[in-house]
């Protein structure tokens, strides 16, 4: 068995202006590497700066062992309307077996403070975790982030958009995700979030005895934050998909 499957702390770093990450140890010995195979590549400046990050088109990042073998593989298929923005990525394990999904639903508005002098608004980002027969299994949680709509001439440099259209300052977060089973027993800790996304360098704690059905699905939960945008809580807001491949490999919506 891999070493990255076995671990309880993994140290991610993405090394590319694309999604590619190196995994270490706490020794800092290398354990996997992730590397984007297909999909946009449309680089720093157009995730980061414009905000043009394509979350409608298929990309695929394969995790694979130092020694080049394939660990698992994580898909997100192309949005039937390009205008709309997928929710859901297809985890397999290296030999293509199906292991599981995980998907990102709208942000749960958690707070609202209609104050004249300082109205802000808290919610929590949720990442779904489903087996290979589509049981939920597990979910990964933000801790509550507070943000204060932006102010004309505001420079503060915690701009959030805080799940699609609703830009403000961010006021306070918790910097990190638990990951639960279904009975929202903690399993794992993600550590080293900004504005609920992961940032450059981030850390995975994961329980000694986490049920070795679930790892899969848990270690992916970092690199699938990457592949899926967060969800506007517009009301009405409609511009995304759930799909999964159909029988022709295309993709098959699912509401």
């Amino acid at each position: 068995m891999s070493v990255f499957l076995t671990v309880p702390v993994l140290h991610i770093e993405r090394i590319s202006p694309h999604l590619d990450f190196q995994i270490t140890d706490e020794g800092g010995n290398v354990v996997a590497r992730v590397d984007q195979t297909s999909g946009p590549r449309p680089g720093w400046w157009k995730r980061n700066v414009f905000g043009g990050a394509d979350c409608s088109s298929a990309m695929t990042l394969n995790v694979s062992s130092p020694d080049g073998a394939p660990l698992f593989t994580l898909h997100r298929y192309a949005s039937a309307n390009r205008k709309n923005m997928q929710t859901r990525c297809r985890l397999s394990g290296g030999s293509g077996d199906l292991l599981g999904s995980i998907k990102i639903v709208p942000d749960e508005i958690v707070g609202l403070s209609a104050s004249p002098f300082s109205p802000s608004y808290t919610f929590r980002r949720r990442y779904l975790l489903h087996g290979s027969d589509g049981r939920l299994v597990g979910e990964a949680v933000s801790t509550p982030i507070k943000v204060r709509p932006r102010a004309t001439g505001d420079t503060d440099d915690g701009d959030v958009d805080g799940g699609g259209g609703v830009v403000g300052t961010v006021v306070s977060t918790g910097e990190h995700y638990v990951i639960g089973d279904a009975s929202q027993q903690e399993l794992a800790r993600y550590e080293g979030t900004r504005r609920g996304l992961p940032k450059k360098n981030s850390t995975l704690r994961v329980r000694p005895d986490l049920p070795a059905d679930l790892r899969p699905l848990v270690l992916a939960v970092p690199l699938a934050m990457d592949l899926l945008c967060p969800i506007p809580q517009v009301a009405g807001f409609k511009n995304y998909e759930d799909a999964e491949a159909g029988p022709d490999g295309g993709s098959e919506q699912r509401r």
